[in-house]
């Protein structure tokens, strides 16, 4: 949508919404826009405003425009393959939105060339996908066609005439001047709802050098978060191991202390047991000598001699 904007030269201006964080000002701002409906019948980003016209839904939006700014189908036949050309890149973008950096192996070699091979076909020897004119749907394509790229920057290696196609665009007047200027915003491809297209780490594959270094400063924060959170269960452990070892010599002096207790507990009654059991020897040493001794005297007075 930008792309055809800037291609027709025209003044426009182009609000963005920063929709991260959830619960920052630029969603908010979106949320009240869209409660108060901007006069659009299904509110929506992107929309259009302009004058009387007020569109949402991308295709919708594009249509028009190619219908203001001569980027239309004329003839029947025309307007035949730009409808054609407009659904296959609807079928191309829904397969690319399931494509993540997991299942992109399978994508690109079973999904992702059958698609190629048609366009390369459907265009032949053409300049553009309806023929030798530019309209709207070739602004879809390139778009659909340079997000590829992202997944992988040889995919067209194999496809020459897909790969001119997308040169042939970013040389076309305006646009190659935006391309290469600052104002043209690379990333991100979607909305921070989606799991492809958004994380900046996912342009490595395009811009090694850009990916690089945004995972690695993603990577030593991590770190040093994680070498944060490490000393505080460091600490922690440490403290835990010191409460854990006067626990332990508590344990150990009550358990002493038990013991010695019950030692002492367990002489006195060894002592006690002993004391009296010499008292019983004594008492029955004692009744034994005076049973013997009344034994003896009443044997003394049975067998006591007569004397005349």
């Amino acid at each position: 949508m930008r792309n055809l904007l800037i291609y027709t030269g025209v003044e426009w201006e182009d609000k963005l919404y920063r929709l991260e964080p959830l619960d920052g000002p630029g969603r908010q701002a979106w949320a009240d826009d869209k409660k108060d409906g901007l006069g659009l019948h299904f509110p929506n980003l992107p929309y259009y405003l302009d004058g009387e016209v007020k569109l949402s839904q991308s295709l919708a939006i594009l249509r028009h425009l190619g219908r203001k700014h001569g980027l239309y189908g004329e003839t029947e036949e025309e307007q035949c393959r730009q409808d054609m050309a407009e659904q296959q890149y609807v079928d191309l973008m829904m397969g690319m939105a399931h494509a993540t950096q997991e299942t992109k192996a399978k994508y690109l070699k079973e999904t992702l060339p059958p698609h190629l091979e048609l366009f390369t076909k459907f265009i032949g020897d053409r300049s553009w996908l309806v023929g030798d004119r530019l309209t709207y749907v070739d602004f879809l394509w390139y778009e659909a066609l340079d997000w590829q790229l992202f997944l992988d920057p040889a995919c067209f290696e194999d496809f020459p005439v897909v790969s001119d196609f997308v040169d042939r665009f970013e040389n076309l007047p305006n646009i190659k001047e935006y391309l290469e200027s600052d104002e043209f915003q690379k990333w991100p491809l979607f909305g921070p709802g989606t799991r492809w297209g958004y994380k900046k780490e996912d342009m490595r594959l395009r811009f090694p050098e850009v990916g690089e270094a945004i995972i690695r400063s993603t990577n030593q924060k991590r770190v040093k978060k994680a070498s944060s959170k490490g000393t505080t269960q460091r600490g922690s452990r440490a403290s835990q191991a010191f409460q854990a070892s006067q626990a332990s010599q508590a344990s150990q002096a009550f358990q002493a202390s038990q013991a010695s207790q019950a030692s002492q507990a367990s002489q006195a009654s060894q002592a006690s047991q002993a004391s009296q059991a010499s008292q019983a020897s004594q008492a029955s040493q004692a009744s034994q000598a005076s049973q013997a001794s009344q034994a003896s005297q009443a044997s003394q007075k049975r067998f006591r001699p007569f004397t005349i």
